[in-house]
This record gives structure tokens, C-alpha cells and sequence, in this order.
């Protein structure tokens, strides 16, 4: 494929990443859909807030006390906490999650959810402090995130023995039949996380560099605790090599992340985040529902809103006949956090978001094992299956990107029969 056409097919994802975030809904006083606009994206529900008041706290006061965050959004017509909580006064919707604890004279309102992603982002966010637009930069920001996955996941297909033709085909699949187009525009910290997974797979495994990739499974321990369970996959590997002294440079930059998160949580404001403390403000579940459900619900199952994934499964033994280590990491790194938030209760499900979240930073390297059911698939019957559940797929994140904020937390025949046939 020449070059200009590469360029044009980028900028066609780019466009088709950018265009559906100026469809903007409006809402009543019980924040139901009362309208739609076009307008600059904004955050709109569940954590996406919570994370917004951070990085405004970060990237205009310097600090991480929430507390004037929350109450200039509530009460003093500002946007700390998103626009469409300005000004509610404490009507539904208008709460904090905060972390207090007392220093000096008052109390401190702590972030009440990891700070990794608005640390990163509010370093890029910096020249949009105290203006309106600092909103709506972050969510541009998570888009060009998303684009940056997309090239970087073309670059590892070439690697792994992909043509030009197909990485791109499985790249364009990858763009827009997985929840990676929806998660795009919001302000969960999925997006990024998805991206320093696939730019650490590419240091370790392709450019054999321990250290760049060790730092950026870090930063995402620091955006999400169980992100822990990936880096350790990475270790076992090295430990199982006995290549020790790669051990070493690796483990030595996440231990001193998770020393000062522990110290963070647990000394600095005295909370329980960390999976070390206070495990019952977690709750244990039944993971004997957990398991299959995270896979087949119709709520947040991941062969529901992602069915494509079925021919990774396919092609899984294949690449792992060729790429054994990577193979091994997947499974490995898969399967622990698919146990680990089977058995946590209300993690389950995602809570209030589009699909699966929680497995959104592996959804790029499934495109591995797809890749080797793709390029190897002879059965016309498979073809035929393919392509049903990738129209099906193209249908569900189109829908889900184009009517943002139906598609929160709700059942694929719910969507099918509000968008598809307006019952």
C-alpha cells in the first residue's frame, strides 16, 4: 500500500474517532435525555467526574484536595466536576468521592480513586488550566490515546508476521467492532491504561527492553492497582528464564510504585485502596456467577459486546505455537484478572459503563492470536460466521458511539429494541 494511502486511512480513523465526540445530549432535573446538540464532548456519569475534579485540582490548584472541586461544581457554577453537574446543589449525581482525613486544621478531601491517569494527564492538560475548555481537552486527549493504540497495535502486527494488508484490515476491525471506539471518548482511565499495556507488550517483547517497559506498567499500577497482576506475568517470565538480572531491572521501578502507593493510602490519608487494607469495603463475591458472567452477560460480557474476540480464541493455539512467551503472558495476565474481578462483588460488572471496562487495556493484543486465525482460516463456514459477527459487532459500537449515553449499563436486547426498532 503506497504511503498516501496509509495517510488517508489514518486520518479517516482520526475523523471517525473525532466527529461523534461534537454529539452532545442534554438532560432534565432526574438526568434523563431531554435533548441532543452538537457541542464539545463532556464527561457525563459514574467515575468519569471523580476523575475530572482531580485533574482539575492538580492542573489548577496543585494539589489533590478535592473538596473545592466539588463545591464550586455544586454550588458555584463552575465545571471542576463536569458541566452537567454545574450548579445541581447537591441533587442526584452531585456527590464526592472522597478519601478524608484531617491535616492541620481541617479536613482533606482526597481523591477516592487511584491518581495515576489525571497525574498523566494533567502534565498535557496544564495549558488548558482555568479555562472552559479544560474538559473537553481531556477527553480529546483519551481520543488521540486511543489513535496512538491503533498505530502502535499495526506496528506490533507488522512485527509479529502480519502483512500490510491484513494488519491493517485487523486494525480497522480492532477500531471499530471492539468498545475501543466507545471508551474513546469518555474519561475512564480504560483508555490509557489500554495504551501503556500495548506500549509495554511492545518494549518487552518486541524491543527486549525491560526498563521503559517496567515503567510503563508503573504508571499503570499507579491509574489501577490489579494492573499489578500483568506486571507480575512479566516477572514470572523473566524468573522462569532465569534471566535475573532483567528481573531485577523490571521489578525494581513497580516496587517502589507500590511501596509509595501503600504509603500514599495507608499512612498519608489512611485509606484502604490498596488490596492490603480494609479488603471488605471491596466486598467478596460469588465467583461462580463472576466468571461466566464477565464473559456472557448481556449487561458487561465480554463475548457480548466484543464477539469478535471468539476467533482469537481460535487462533490462540497457533500463536502460541509460534510466540510461546506472549502466549503465555496473555493467558496468564487474562485469566488472574478475570478471577480477580469475578470474586470482588461490585466490581463485576463494570459498574455504569459500556461492556466489559475492565478488560478493555487487553483488548489490542487479542488482535494477536486473531491475526493468526485470520491469515491461516480455510473452513468458508467460519468465514461466513465471521462476518456475521462482525456486522453485528460494527452495528453495536456504532450505535453505542452515535447514542453515547443510552448505552451505559444496559443489556444488548435493551439497546437493540430503544435503537434499532424504537420499542
Amino acid at each position: 500500500m503506497e504511503k498516501k494511502q496509509k495517510i488517508f486511512l489514518a486520518l479517516l480513523v482520526f475523523f471517525l474517532y473525532l466527529i461523534p465526540t461534537f454529539i452532545q445530549y442534554s438532560f432534565d432535573e432526574n438526568f434523563r435525555i431531554s435533548g441532543v446538540f452538537l457541542g464539545l464532548p463532556r464527561v457525563l456519569s459514574g467515575d468519569e467526574p471523580h476523575y475530572l475534579a482531580t485533574i482539575y485540582s492538580i492542573a489548577e490548584d496543585l494539589d489533590l484536595d478535592l473538596e473545592n472541586n466539588y463545591t464550586d461544581t455544586y454550588y458555584n457554577n463552575q465545571t471542576d466536576a463536569g458541566a452537567i453537574y454545574s450548579n445541581t446543589q447537591g441533587i442526584e449525581g452531585a456527590d464526592r468521592h472522597c478519601m478524608y482525613h484531617g491535616i492541620g486544621k481541617g479536613e482533606l478531601c482526597f481523591p477516592g480513586h487511584p491518581i495515576g491517569m489525571p497525574l498523566v494527564f494533567s502534565i498535557f492538560l496544564f495549558p488548558f488550566a482555568n479555562s472552559t475548555f479544560l474538559e473537553s481537552a481531556a477527553i480529546y486527549l483519551m481520543m488521540i490515546v486511543s489513535v496512538l493504540t491503533l498505530f502502535l497495535l499495526y506496528k506490533i502486527l507488522k512485527h509479529y508476521g502480519a502483512s500490510e494488508r491484513h494488519a491493517i484490515i485487523v486494525t480497522l476491525i480492532w477500531a471499530f467492532a471492539t468498545p475501543i471506539w466507545f471508551y474513546s471518548k469518555s474519561l475512564w482511565p480504560a483508555t490509557l491504561l489500554m495504551f501503556l499495556t500495548t506500549l509495554s507488550f511492545y518494549f518487552f517483547f518486541v524491543r527486549k527492553k525491560f526498563l521503559p517497559s517496567s515503567l510503563l506498567m508503573s504508571v499503570a499500577f499507579a491509574a489501577n492497582y490489579p494492573m499489578a497482576i500483568l506486571a507480575g506475568a512479566k516477572a514470572f517470565l523473566l524468573a522462569k528464564k532465569k534471566k535475573f538480572r532483567g528481573l531485577a531491572v523490571f521489578s525494581i521501578p513497580i516496587a517502589i510504585t507500590v511501596a509509595v502507593t501503600i504509603i500514599y493510602t495507608n499512612l498519608v490519608i489512611k485509606v484502604g485502596h490498596v488490596p492490603l487494607r480494609q479488603l471488605d469495603t471491596v466486598g467478596v463475591g460469588n465467583i461462580f456467577f463472576g466468571l461466566p458472567a464477565l464473559i456472557f452477560s448481556p449487561k458487561f460480557g465480554l463475548l457480548v459486546f466484543s464477539p469478535i474476540l471468539i476467533f482469537s480464541l481460535l487462533g490462540f493455539r497457533e500463536f502460541y505455537r509460534e510466540h510461546k512467551d506472549e502466549a503465555v503472558w496473555l493467558a496468564l495476565s487474562f485469566v488472574f484478572t478475570w478471577l480477580l474481578y469475578s470474586s470482588v462483588s461490585y466490581l463485576a460488572s463494570g459498574i455504569a459503563s459500556f461492556g466489559p471496562r475492565y478488560f478493555v487495556p487487553f483488548l489490542p493484543l487479542f488482535a494477536l492470536p486473531f491475526m493468526q486465525w485470520f491469515k491461516s482460516n480455510k473452513n468458508k463456514y467460519l468465514w461466513w460466521l465471521f462476518l456475521a459477527v462482525l456486522a453485528y459487532s460494527l452495528l453495536l459500537n456504532l450505535a453505542a458511539v452515535l447514542f453515547y449515553p443510552a448505552f451505559w449499563d444496559r443489556e444488548v436486547w435493551w439497546l437493540a429494541s430503544k435503537v434499532l426498532i424504537g420499542a
